[in-house]
């Protein structure tokens, strides 16, 4: 009996040594992942800051260029705003400058109030204004802007003029203009045009502004200028004529 005992004492005090043994390691190996998280988390905490700072670096930079915008603004502002109000009090009188310009003999007088000092009208500017306000020269801009406005002014009596409802194409205009050069066939088309214009007056007239060649058997062609007598309403975007 005694033999046994002193066997299992033995075998117990070495399983408390190992397990003391591995508990220390234990405690090493947590000290050390504690140590590391630690770090590590410093770490990226760090390079947190190193990337909100450079985007606030930028950010502030930004801000400085928009406060020296805006304070010279208000420089500029605050130099002119007295001058500014000034002139909205005074508006009502014309500057001594301009009043100065109706004084004596002067060439260009003119009753209409200047809204600034700055604006001088010389002998020269006047005599240029007299020569491009006369009728010839507006008679020659009223021609050079609308040609074919002169053209139908014979055409205004005749009662509801409608103009022509097929619109031009590439197509028409390359066909056209390689089939439109003989004289035979635009001397007989305008006679048919002319003569329908004698016989049907009880119809709308309307002058071509363009040339078109038909595609088709049943489509009109024409030349520019020619005279075209509308027969019925339009229907479904074609309108009749002769």
């Amino acid at each position: 009996m005694c033999k046994k005992h002193k066997k299992r004492s033995r075998t117990s005090i070495c399983s408390i040594g190992k397990d003391v043994k591995q508990l220390h390691a234990m405690e090493d190996e947590k000290k050390k992942l504690d140590g590391f998280c630690e770090q590590s988390l410093k770490q990226a905490i760090t390079q947190e800051r190193r990337r909100y700072g450079f985007v606030l670096e930028r950010q502030c930079s930004l801000a400085k260029h928009y406060l020296a915008y805006h304070t010279k603004g208000q420089a500029v502002l605050q130099h002119n705003l007295d001058q500014w109000l000034e002139i909205v009090k005074t508006r009502e009188y014309l500057p001594e400058s301009i009043e100065k310009m109706f004084d004596g003999n002067n060439i260009c007088k003119s009753g209409t109030e200047y809204a600034s000092s700055s604006i001088v009208m010389s002998p020269m500017s006047c005599q240029n204004m007299s020569c491009t306000t006369s009728p010839t020269v507006g008679m020659r801009k009223t021609q050079s802007i609308d040609a074919s406005y002169l053209d139908l002014r014979d055409y205004e009596d005749a009662p509801y003029p409608r103009p022509l409802s097929r619109a031009k194409s590439d197509f028409n205009l390359t066909s056209s203009s390689a089939s439109l050069v003989s004289s035979d066939y635009g001397s007989s088309l305008r006679a048919k045009n002319m003569a329908s214009v004698g016989a049907k007056s009880s119809n709308y007239h309307v002058r071509a502004l363009y040339s078109y060649l038909s595609s088709g058997e049943h489509q009109l062609s024409f030349h520019e200028g020619d005279v075209i007598v509308l027969i019925g309403e339009r229907n479904k975007g074609w309108q009749y004529g002769e």
